[in-house]
């Protein structure tokens, strides 16, 4: 069973993508292009798995990605977290409290995207007694 997924993404056409594509394979999806939402939405909401760009509206020097890793490692129970990158990263390059589950590279396929996600959304699931 599908779980819950915040999307942040600041390319509207890429959002919109990713939205219409984790909606039909059954996940509940909230959408937000901006870091302070993306922060509110993870205090009010419980996510399987967060997917988010490294960098949100400020060019290459903004890193408002690593921000929302940060909130979502402080949560009692963490999602698992994706990073959607088109900068020459590693995880190598990131700090440790901003570490994702996973870094991937644009462009992306949707397949993989989904192989990921849903991998992370299985293991977040509780286990039944």
């Amino acid at each position: 069973m599908p779980g819950r997924l915040l999307i942040v993404e600041d390319e509207e056409a890429i959002l919109r993508l990713l939205r219409e594509y984790f909606l039909a394979r059954g996940f509940t999806v909230d959408c937000t292009a901006e870091l302070g939402e993306a922060q509110r939405l993870l205090q009010v909401n419980t996510y399987s798995v967060v997917l988010s760009d490294v960098n949100l509206g400020n060019g290459c020097q903004g890193r408002e990605g690593l921000q929302v890793v940060r909130a979502a490692r402080r949560l009692p129970v963490s999602p698992g977290v994706i990073l959607l990158t088109a900068l020459q990263l590693s995880a190598h390059d990131l700090p440790g409290s901003a570490q994702p589950d996973l870094l991937l590279h644009k462009p992306l396929r949707l397949s993989a995207v989904a192989a990921h996600v849903e991998r992370l959304a299985a293991a977040s699931l509780p286990l039944c007694a």
